[in-house]
Order: C-alpha cells, then sequence, then structure tokens
C-alpha cells in the first residue's frame, strides 16, 4: 500500500465482490448504496428504496431507531426469496435461510452487513437435538434400572419376582451399553478416529457374515432372509462393512412385517460395487427420507425402541460409507418397502 485513499470506483468494486450483502443507508433509512450481492438477494434494485420497503417489520425499523449510538448492534431475521421474517419461516417450509443483519453507524448513515448464518444454525439445532435425543434415550433405560433396583431392596419379594425385575435391569443395562458403545463408535468416524486396515473383500462373503449374525432377529419376526445375485470384489474393512450392512438388514426386518422378506445383493462395474437390502415394509415418507441418516432420527419411534435400536444405525452406514468413499443411497415408496444401496469404490 502507498498510503494514498482508495478512489471510490474502486472502493465500490471491492464491496461488490464481497460474498455478504451490504446496504447503506442514508439519515432517513433510505438506501443511498446496495453491493451486488444485496441486489441478487432482494431481486429488484434497492437505490432509493425505505428500509420499510425491504424489510416491512416494524420491529426492525424500531431497532434500527434505538441505535444511535456509534456501536450499532446485530439483528437476526429469516429470508425466502422476496419473504422476510415469519413469512419467510411460512412460506420457505425449511428452504428460508437465516441472516444476522450487523448495523454500524456511520456519522449520519447507518451500514448494514448481512451474514447468512443458516449452516450454524443448522449445526447448533442438529447439537442441541443430539443431547436432547442421547439424554432421552439414556433416561429410559437409567429410569428403568433405578426404579426395580429399588424395588429389589423389598424383603418380601418372591423369588420368582426378584428373577423378574432382575431380568428388566438386565434387559435396560444392555440398552444402555449399545447406545453407549453406537456413540463411541460414531464418535470415532465422524473425527475420524478410526485408521482401518484395508484388504481385498469378496462381497458376498461380506453379505454371509451380516445374515449369520442377523438371523436370529428375523427369525424372531418369522422373517425371510434371501441372498440375491451377488458378485464383485473390493477394497476396504471387512468389520466396519459387515456392521454397516447388519444395520441396514435390522432395519428392515424392523420396518418389515412379521413373515415377510428381506433381500440382499450385490452388483459391480467398473468402478463400484452396490450392495443392498430390499425389504417389503411400511416404507419412509419424502420428508422422512430427508433426515433418516441423521442421528437418533426415527421413523416410527414405537418401532424402532420396542424393537431395541438405538436410532444410531443408518448415521453408522452413512459414516462408515463415507470412510470408504462412498454413499448410502435410498429409495422409498411408502407401503411399498424400501431399498438401501451401499455404494462403495472398489478399489
Amino acid at each position: 500500500m502507498d498510503g494514498k485513499p482508495i478512489e471510490k470506483k474502486r472502493l465500490l468494486q471491492i464491496l461488490n465482490v464481497l460474498d455478504d450483502p451490504i446496504i447503506l443507508l442514508g439519515k432517513d433509512f433510505t438506501v443511498i448504496y446496495s453491493n451486488e450481492m444485496a441486489n441478487s438477494l432482494f431481486k429488484d434494485g434497492l437505490g432509493g428504496k425505505k428500509i420499510t420497503e425491504i424489510f416491512p417489520s416494524e420491529r426492525f425499523v424500531t431497532f434500527l431507531k434505538s441505535k444511535k449510538n456509534t456501536e450499532g448492534g446485530d439483528y437476526r431475521t429469516y429470508i425466502y426469496k422476496s419473504h422476510i421474517g415469519h413469512d419467510a419461516i411460512v412460506k420457505g417450509k425449511g428452504r428460508e435461510h437465516v441472516y444476522r443483519i450487523n448495523v454500524k453507524k456511520i456519522a449520519e448513515n447507518t451500514l448494514l452487513i448481512l451474514k447468512n448464518i443458516t449452516k450454524e444454525e443448522k449445526l447448533l439445532m442438529v447439537r442441541q437435538d443430539f443431547i436432547a435425543n442421547a439424554s432421552h434415550e439414556l433416561k429410559t433405560p437409567l429410569t428403568a434400572i433405578a426404579g426395580f433396583a429399588e424395588t429389589l431392596g423389598d424383603e418380601n419379594l418372591s423369588k420368582e419376582e426378584v428373577k423378574y425385575f432382575s431380568s428388566i435391569i438386565y434387559k435396560n443395562s444392555t440398552r444402555m451399553e449399545s447406545i453407549l458403545s453406537d456413540l463411541l463408535l460414531l464418535t470415532s468416524l465422524e473425527r475420524s478416529d478410526i485408521a482401518p486396515t484395508f484388504e481385498q473383500i469378496d462381497a458376498l462373503d461380506i453379505i454371509n457374515e451380516a445374515v449369520g449374525f442377523s438371523d436370529f432377529k428375523a427369525e424372531e419376526r418369522k422373517i425371510k432372509l434371501i441372498i440375491e445375485k451377488s458378485e464383485g470384489k473390493l477394497r476396504g474393512n471387512k468389520s466396519l462393512l459387515v456392521q454397516a450392512l447388519i444395520n441396514l438388514i435390522t432395519n428392515a426386518i424392523t420396518y418389515s412385517d412379521e413373515k415377510s422378506k428381506v433381500f440382499i445383493s450385490s452388483s459391480q462395474n467398473q468402478m463400484f460395487i452396490d450392495i443392498s437390502v430390499r425389504d417389503l415394509g411400511v416404507g419412509i415418507s419424502k420428508e422422512d427420507q430427508e433426515r433418516i441418516f441423521e442421528r437418533f432420527y426415527r421413523v416410527d419411534k414405537a418401532r424402532s425402541r420396542n424393537s431395541g435400536g438405538t436410532g444410531l444405525g443408518l448415521s453408522i452406514v452413512r459414516h462408515i460409507a463415507l470412510l470408504h468413499g462412498g454413499t448410502v443411497q435410498l429409495e422409498s415408496e411408502l407401503g411399498k418397502g424400501s431399498t438401501f444401496t451401499l455404494h462403495i469404490p472398489r478399489e
């Protein structure tokens, strides 16, 4: 820098390439400048418009007028197309964006810098949901354990009652152990703490082993596990891929009617191997499909909990697929069943 002041034209060029929308208001809160991002966000040109034409919110105008000092402040709002605030939430239906508007006072002018914080808000929501769901999932068996352990202190209990209450304590402690084991595995996968050894594996070996571990669950509900056409070899970690497939088969069993069938198969092309689990169960709605791989998210909470599921299985599947450089895909229709497919690179 040579110490010379930046020319107005150069300054405007700089403001126009910024990622954040910027709006400068005059003394009467009329727009005297807006950069390209701001014009793009609100579609129409903003020059000469009153702030109330852009943000039709009395609360925002009151907020601006109250900021008479040089410190300014932050204001949070929702924007979806031409809709602002509550209207954006209603019209956007989950597609609205969250903006933090930083207000700066410059002499008699007011500078508005809009920052899109949608991703940060969603991450915060996911964390809050995770803590709430994890607490709930652990509290349920813990309450049962505490309650029945206290009951066992009653000296008048029969041997049959002691045996029954002990079995409930054991069942719920096992459930807590499953939840904690899945949480630890998921955390390791998310943090990339796991550095698995990859080897050449036959897809059929993965399927046979996963089906062997899942047979007893299927037999409980008289569901038949059918291995269809299976071919191909891939390079991966066998124990993790078997775990992923067990989770998919367990999920298929849980959401299928008794005496139904679950089909497992694999196919290959030059680049990838697809390992699929197809059921004839209840299916998954479009709305649920968008969230099905989130931690603790359940399509049917009662059915899933009754089956002993932790609500973490599909999230673990997704992270195992990512660890292998692949993906997990879902095709489903309500009332017609679902197909989950592990799409894994061969090399």
